[in-house]
């Protein structure tokens, strides 16, 4: 059952072993578990991860998806808070 409070994170990133458990890290140190975690990794090894969380405010999950953004392989990360709502996503992307 979804709470009302979900976020969706969207990121993509270099596709390198230390990656994804760098990016889960950020949940935990929230006390955060994430309620789906999918990763993909495509042919011109970028990873594509997408994760879901509930019961995140806006400001957490902005202060998550700012720290997913500082780590070194992620080329951006985008949240969107209640993703069913139709809702835009909020990017920040490393230079």
């Amino acid at each position: 059952m979804k709470s009302n409070n979900l976020t969706a994170f969207e990121i993509i990133a270099e596709s390198e072993p230390g990656t994804l458990p760098r990016i889960l890290s950020f949940f935990a140190l929230n006390s955060t578990t994430p309620s789906t975690v999918w990763a993909r990794r495509s042919s011109d090894d970028v990873q594509n991860i997408y994760i879901e969380a509930e019961g995140l405010s806006d400001q957490r999950a902005y202060i998550i998806a700012a720290k997913l953004a500082e780590i070194f392989t992620v080329h951006s990360a985008i949240y969107v808070q209640n993703p069913d709502a139709e809702s835009e996503g909020k990017s920040l992307k490393c230079a």
